[in-house]
């Protein structure tokens, strides 16, 4: 009896207990969160995959930086074609096409592009012929870079994977029909993407697995998902064939990363919004992508060496999550769509991952019945348990007067504590002053304000927080997230302990009992209090489900639940300790009875005299000091039972688990996305909120945590505040990005508009230099370590439209010294223009750029009705048929596989006016019956960039490497905690004014 007794005395709900139930919880659930969030060691099983020889195609494809409009993609091509025909030869159900037919006419709002494809094509005939033209599965990845980047993580793992995934099915025959698409061009408009589309193979797909990088490695994101059909694949069960069991070991994904991306917070575009906006047939699929270390993205850190979490061990992880997911969706069994009529509505899903172990899926119209039994069950088991049931039971006896609580201060007593009467309150007026009497209300509105009081000043202390670090170094998360984390933690926890375990506070939870009523223990004040908040939070969550479809707060629906068991937990143990008070009382009653009757008779036989020997009188009572006992008899509440301690598993570890794995995740991804622009304000507000919603749960327990834990917290924000305003935010592993470019006009001639505008001296008027980047450090830190800047006239401003909003940008004059080339024949200039009129609303363009292949055409005030294009007699003749009347078109691009070619376009405009030809316009003062336009080609090759290359063998004799010095400045004489990466498509552009 002694063993259970000090069993039961261990978990009784005091100080001691409290501090190591909370603290051993929140480090139990912190721990396998930071610690599960790297990459996988390399297992011995690895499936029939050639780990190994992926990781020397890897350095193979990555050795140098390789954009579409380079020479280096040109010998990425040719190595990945020749591992494919080594791969794939002797296998008569496998076929492989290099697509060099299809051309493109990509058509927005302003701008036109022409792109003459250069993917490669893998096609894997399913074992079942009902699979093989319908049903089948696309794997895609990009092999172009960007120019400031050899593309480790963005895309050299993801072809890397795909032609050891290509070499597992030729071993391990799918069911179902699988294409690859290793595609060029996705940089610079998701371009491959776009041509596959207008390829035959482009209807056999029902999902596809788009592999991408938007950071430089670490585990691999379930980016984003059209529907639950491919996300099911990640699911722990797997799929096992007659040779294998695909499945996801390590499952990474959130749907609230899709969210984000849907509404703008990412600022990035994937080949997965083309695939599932297929107009010949739309394809169900997910985006798989690296997310970590952005700093590092589109720079010369995206390589093997500094992949995070090792360039190998990344390559598994993103090798692994192909083998399984794709596996599962090769060898179902579902139904194919054979026409995009048939074609299902998509099913949203909700998706998320606890410890990259636990995987969870299901369809948003679940999540949203969930939220509505809660909304509508919830609060009336909650009734149920606290009123309903204790009136049934008898709990609700008569106050001291008498009187009969009714139904609305029967429901105020559970946010407020037992309610008081006004005659009792003047009575309490008279017996213990004016000010003890004000005290007494405080303390009953206290009961009212506990957790709202509290949160209010949290918020408002967290607000204020981050304002001032923003204010003054809002870059640290950029390499410190983590202390960030901890100050923000940290505070919270010093507001709700100060404000719960203050002694005024302290002392106003104490709510006071009257021998024949129950009040609940404060704890469950609060905890009511906070079923009210979650229960709004819910409202919200389920209107933008069904409104919006944002799935991402679905760590509301289960956070209110939990809360919710906690409440009815908290019921329960009232109802019990209601009726153990019940019993009590009755006790008491019973002894007061008895106590009153010898009193009485003792009264009766006349032996009772009073105390102070004086005689009676009619005011005296009739029975002596029963009053008394009656007052002061009180029955104490005990609370030496574990109820807390399930109140406390309830109510703690699921939000600060789903909450926890969404901060990481968040820091992670969005951190760093400040040097693109990014609102800081965002950023630092989204950590605050989720930092208030880790710490908020413990609100009910923290008056009994120790106050030791009070004040490591408040060292704890010292130190971390100190440092998140005085450390330098970058480093060598976390670096600014600072974005380049370079901008040569060329001098042009201006003629009348019945003659023909052309140059073909390529000489160059001007060359500027502008470097983008955040405001704080682009002017000071990088742009005047640069000698080219030295001396010359600097001008900054900020970009208020377009992809840069927000950064500022410096030019300045680059300097004979800084001047590029092109690359090619010295006698050839950088561009042959030639611009004309053929007729009253028709001009013909020319250009061909110095060992160029992307080109473009701009016009100032006309829109494009229809245009064609067309080559000269030396290059292959290409004509547009297909026309856009009405729609405007302000630019042309053109993206050739062949080097220097023209390009040649004839173009019908029209007024802006109205959309009427001009001829039925009137001319106005401004409009002279000029047209006015750019011609401009882009160039993306630079020295150290081609190391290795000999061009002479690709070029012929005589050809003269390409050169930005500018950028070999940048390189150079950046600060070690600085990247550049480039601004727009091309490092350079040279540009010429056409007036015809």
């Amino acid at each position: 009896m002694n063993h259970l007794h000090r069993f039961k005395s261990a978990w009784t709900y005091r100080t001691a207990t409290v501090t190591i139930v909370i603290v051993a919880l929140y480090a139990a659930l912190f721990a396998p969160i930071f610690s599960t969030d790297t990459v996988p060691d390399i297992p011995e099983d690895q499936h029939g995959l050639d780990l190994d020889q992926a990781y020397i195609d890897l350095h193979k494809i990555t050795a140098l930086p390789h954009p579409y409009h380079s020479h280096a993609n040109d010998i990425v091509r040719s190595y990945i074609r020749s591992r494919v025909d080594e791969i794939t030869a002797g296998y008569d159900f496998v076929h492989v096409e290099e697509d060099f037919n299809t051309t493109i006419f990509r058509l927005n709002t302003f701008e036109t592009a022409c792109f003459q494809a250069s993917n490669i094509l893998v096609k894997i005939d399913g074992y079942d012929s009902s699979y093989q033209e319908i049903g089948g599965v696309l794997f895609s990845a990009h092999y172009d870079s960007v120019a400031t980047a050899p593309g480790a993580t963005d895309d050299g793992v993801a072809v890397v994977s795909l032609l050891q995934f290509i070499n597992h099915l030729i071993h391990n025959r799918p069911r179902r029909t699988a294409i690859f698409n290793i595609n060029n061009g996705e940089e610079d408009g998701l371009n491959g993407a776009r041509a596959f589309t207008q390829h035959a193979w482009s209807t056999i797909p029902d999902y596809f697995i788009n592999v991408e990088g938007a950071g430089a490695g670490g585990p691999p994101l379930l980016f984003r998902a059209s529907s639950i059909a491919p996300v099911r694949a990640f699911l722990g069960k797997g799929l096992t064939t007659n040779t294998t069991t695909y499945r996801v070991p390590r499952p990474h994904g959130n749907v609230l990363s899709a969210d984000a991306f849907e509404r703008g917070v990412v600022r990035s575009a994937t080949d997965y919004s083309i695939y599932n906006q297929n107009s010949r047939k739309r394809i169900e699929g997910i985006d798989l992508a690296f997310y970590k270390q952005r700093s590092r993205y589109h720079t010369m850190l995206d390589s093997v060496p500094n992949a995070d979490g090792k360039g190998k061990e990344a390559l598994w992880a993103m090798l692994e999550n192909i083998w399984g997911a794709g596996g599962v969706l090769l060898n179902s069994e579902a139904p194919s769509v054979t026409a995009q009529d048939a074609m299902p509505a998509p099913t949203p899903s909700v998706y998320f991952d606890l410890f990259k172990r636990y995987f969870f899926v299901f369809e948003q119209s679940s999540l949203y019945i969930f939220n509505v039994v809660f909304l509508t069950v919830g609060p009336a088991s909650i009734l149920f348990i606290y009123l309903a049931l204790p009136w049934y039971c008898g709990h609700f006896d008569a106050s001291r007067h008498n009187e009969r609580q009714t139904w609305l201060s029967r429901l105020t007593s559970l946010f407020g504590g037992s309610p008081r009467r006004h005659d009792e309150i003047d009575e309490e007026v008279q017996r213990e002053g004016f000010f003890r009497a004000i005290f007494s209300a405080v303390r009953r509105s206290w009961a009212w304000g506990n957790f709202w009081i509290p949160t209010f000043l949290f918020t408002s202390s967290l607000i204020l927080h981050i304002l001032n670090v923003k204010e003054y170094h809002f870059q640290i998360t950029y390499s410190h997230p983590n202390t960030v984390f901890l100050s923000i933690l940290s505070l919270g926890f010093i507001i709700l302990s100060l404000i719960l375990r203050s002694p005024l506070t302290a002392k106003l939870q104490r709510s006071p009992q009257t021998p024949q009523t129950y009040t609940l223990p404060d704890r469950q004040n609060i905890l009511l209090h906070l079923y009210v908040f979650t229960y709004f939070l819910l409202i919200l969550a389920t209107a933008a489900l069904s409104g919006l479809q944002v799935g991402g707060l679905y760590w509301i629906s289960a956070w209110h639940a939990g809360i919710c068991s906690a409440c009815i937990v908290g019921g329960v143990e009232a109802f019990y300790a209601r009726n153990q008070w019940k019993k009590d009382m009755e006790k008491v009653r019973l002894r007061l009875h008895a106590s009153q009757a010898g009193q009485y008779i003792g009264l009766h036989n006349g032996r009772e005299e009073t105390d102070d020997g004086d005689d009676a009188s009619e005011e005296t009572p009739l029975l002596p000091d029963s009053e008394a006992h009656h007052e002061d008899i009180v029955v104490e509440t005990k609370e030496d039972d574990a109820w807390w301690i399930l109140q406390v598993l309830l109510s703690v570890p699921i939000p600060v688990v789903m909450v926890g794995h969404i901060l990481v995740l968040f820091q992670s991804a969005l951190g760093q996305t400040l040097s693109d622009g990014s609102s800081a304000a965002f950023v630092y507000g989204a950590v605050a909120f989720l930092s208030f919603l880790i710490i908020l749960p413990i609100a009910p327990f923290v008056s009994k945590i120790h106050h030791y834990v009070t004040y490591a917290a408040i060292v704890t924000f010292i130190v971390t505040s100190l440092y998140n305003l005085s450390a330098f935010p970058f480093s060598r592993e976390a670096p600014l990005k600072v974005f380049f470019k370079q901008s040569l006009q060329v001098k042009t001639s201006n003629v009348a508009p019945d003659l023909s505008a052309t140059n073909n001296t390529g000489e160059v008027i001007r060359a500027i230099t502008s470097i983008t980047g955040v405001r704080e450090h682009i002017e000071w830190d990088i742009v005047t370590q640069l000698p080219s800047s030295w001396r010359k006239i600097l001008v900054c401003s900020t970009e208020t439209s377009g992809r840069w909003i927000g950064l500022d940008t410096c030019s300045w004059d680059s300097g004979a010294d800084m001047m590029p080339y092109p690359g090619g024949s010295p006698q050839q200039p950088w561009l042959s223009v030639s611009a004309e009129r053929t007729g009253d609303m028709t001009i013909r363009i020319e250009v061909k750029g110095k060992n160029a292949r992307a080109c473009r055409d701009s016009f100032d005030e006309r829109q494009i009705v229809t245009y064609s294009l067309s080559g000269d007699e030396q290059t292959p003749r290409l004509r547009l048929t297909r026309a856009y009347p009405g729609v405007p078109g302000s630019s042309i691009k053109f993206w050739s596989r062949e080097w220097g070619k023209q390009f040649a376009v004839e173009i019908e405009l029209y007024s802006m006016w109205a959309g009427k030809p001009i001829d039925d316009v009137e001319e106005s003062a401004t409009d002279d019956g000029l047209v006015r336009g750019r011609i401009a080609c882009e160039w993306a090759e630079y020295e150290t960039g081609m190391i290795g290359l000999d061009l002479n063998e690709l070029e012929g004799r005589g050809f003269r490497k390409p050169q930005i010095p500018a950028l070999e400045e940048v390189f150079r004489f950046l600060p070690p905690w600085a990247t550049v990466s480039k601004t727009a498509e091309g490092l350079v552009e040279a540009w010429s004014e056409f007036v015809v």
